[in-house]
């Protein structure tokens, strides 16, 4: 069931990644939903998946350079980090993982698409407004697809994010 619960979620990222790339609205909606099952699943699992959405993107886009696929195998090593050094539960601050996703995979596909021989100014022209966009969605989506995707694992009796962190308590085997 896990398997199927990742799979709806990265279908409905690319889906709707690319229905909003042709209509030249880019948003990092798959970053954060990659995110989202990094904090929740083990690290082998969702560094297939992302690997696998990576290779996706990179041959939907027409990169020359994978880029995604560097770009998507970085998040569940940031998942992992923030399971490790952060509470989960308050949903407030899930913002600034959205935030920093959302930066993760805006500025190097910035990078990659500046040319030295264009001007500077189209850096600031075209890729600031994109970097600022995505930021603030980021900031925004993220704890709401957090409360959204939360509520369908645990009406599939999967791992939730507020509880990624906590471990469960062994059971003892005592006899009292």
């Amino acid at each position: 069931m896990t398997d199927v619960f990742i799979l709806l979620i990265i279908f409905v990222g690319i889906f709707t990644q690319s229905v909003l790339g042709t209509a030249g609205i880019y948003l990092p909606i798959m970053a954060l939903l990659l995110f989202y099952i990094a904090v929740n699943f083990n690290i082998i699992r969702t560094l297939f998946y992302a690997l696998l959405c990576g290779i996706l993107a990179d041959a939907a886009s027409g990169y020359q350079f994978p880029c995604h696929i560097f770009i998507y195998s970085l998040l569940p090593l940031l998942g992992l980090y923030w399971v490790k050094i952060h509470d989960l539960r308050p949903l407030y601050l899930n913002f600034f993982p959205g935030i920093l996703v959302a930066a993760i995979q805006i500025i190097p596909l910035a990078l990659i698409r500046f040319r030295f021989d264009d001007p500077a100014f189209q850096l600031f022209h075209k890729w600031i407004p994109i970097l600022l966009a995505g930021i603030i969605f980021g900031a925004l989506f993220m704890p709401l697809a957090i409360a959204i995707l939360d509520y369908f694992a645990h009406a599939l009796k999967v791992t939730r994010y507020q509880d990624a962190g906590s471990k469960p308590q062994a059971k003892s085997r005592r006899w009292y």
